[in-house]
Formats: structure tokens, sequence, C-alpha cells
């Protein structure tokens, strides 16, 4: 199979974001899943994440994961009409139940220049937390998060119930975009169990949280 499903056209705002949640469950052995893709004048341009299995694992079974948020900074002109496409691919070996997509959407910073909002009406996020790449992962995952203003940043993992895990970032960054690097272990040095974490960012007044999931 190779399948698509097309968003409607819309004009791309500054520091724009695509949002939506995804709940899957697909073979882990060769390749079933979906590519996000960013489409300009019919086009894709760019590929913002494949969500699935793929390539030959050395291992049957089935990979997925609970109702997720997934989040992507669109890198591409303000202004441009685009649209996001969901292009699925499957094999032709085993099935599992598949993928399911909701609550899609765009979120901008501000309006392009002149788009008829007024400059009043526009503004800055103070801080973007951006979903990990890769998601689901093993062993290791970047996190990536963006800054409206220099700033003291703390970014911390927790476990489904609450307890600290790890303190990935507490220091001064710059304005801009930021990343950090998890290897799946504790303050210790220790790997923890595969499962759902969070991880939260604090920047001045604003927090910020998202889920990932860890697999062994």
């Amino acid at each position: 199979m190779n399948a698509h499903l097309d968003s409607p056209a819309f004009v791309l705002g500054v520091g724009a974001e695509l949002a939506f949640w995804c709940w899957y469950e697909v073979p882990i052995y060769h390749e079933d899943g979906f590519y996000v893709e960013l489409l300009w004048d019919g086009s894709a341009v760019d590929t913002l994440d494949f969500i699935g299995s793929g390539g030959a694992l050395g291992q049957l079974g089935s990979i997925g994961n609970e109702w997720l948020e997934y989040r992507y900074e669109i890198d591409h002109p303000a202004g441009d009409t685009v649209q996001v496409r969901f292009r699925f691919v499957s094999d032709e070996t085993d099935v599992e139940e598949g993928v399911y997509i909701d609550d899609i959407a765009v979120s901008t910073g501000a309006a392009p220049s002149g788009a008829g909002v007024p400059d009043e009406e526009t503004g800055e996020i103070p801080v973007v937390l951006h979903q990990n790449r890769p998601n689901p992962f093993t062993p290791f995952t970047n996190i990536g998060f963006t800054m409206a203003a220099d700033g003291p940043v703390t970014l911390s993992v927790y476990n489904i119930q609450g307890r600290l895990i790890r303190t990935l970032v507490d220091e001064v960054k710059w304005a801009g975009g930021h990343s950090a690097f998890w290897d799946g272990k504790d303050e210790f040095g220790v790997d923890v169990a595969a499962g759902v974490y969070m991880y939260r960012l604090s920047f001045a007044e604003h927090e910020a949280t998202r889920k990932m999931i860890l697999v062994r």
C-alpha cells in the first residue's frame, strides 16, 4: 500500500508548528507506518518524520504506542501556501491494527507580513518545547526547545508517576534553538525501564510538558 491523506492548502505563518495526536500498532519487521511531509506547489519539500517500523530488526512481533501528541517545527518561508501530507506505506507481509490520527493543527507565533493582522496582536511565544526525536526510541533521543529570550532554563525527565528521573539542562541559555540528549539513564547512570516518560521545560514563568516512549 502507498496512500496519502492531504490537508487543505493554507498560508504558512511565522514560527509555524504542526501538531497532531496519533495511536498506532504495526509489525516490527519490514516497513509499515507513515511519513509526515510538507507540500509546496503540490510537491513534497520536507519530510518531518517517519512514524512506524522499518528495516530488518531481527525479531518478529509488533510495535505501537498509546495516544501521544507529536509536534514539528515547520522550517519553510512564511507566506507560502502549503499543505501537510500523511503518506502511509505498508509491505505485503504481516499486518497489525494500523494508524489513527486526530486533532491535526498548525499554530504560529506571529502572522506573516501583510497577512492582515495588526502588529499589536502579534507576538513571540516565550518558549516552545518540541516533540523528542525519535519517538519511540531506544536507547537515545534528542529533545529540542526554542527560547524567545536569554535566561535560565531547566529541562527534566520524570516517570509516569511524576518522580524525577534526570535533569538534562539547568543553566542560562541564549535566545534561539537548543537541544538536549537523553540516553535512557537516571541521575546515577543506571538504565531505566522501558515505558512512558514525561519531560518538562521551565523557563521564566512558563512550563511545557510532553510525553515520550522508551523501548528496550
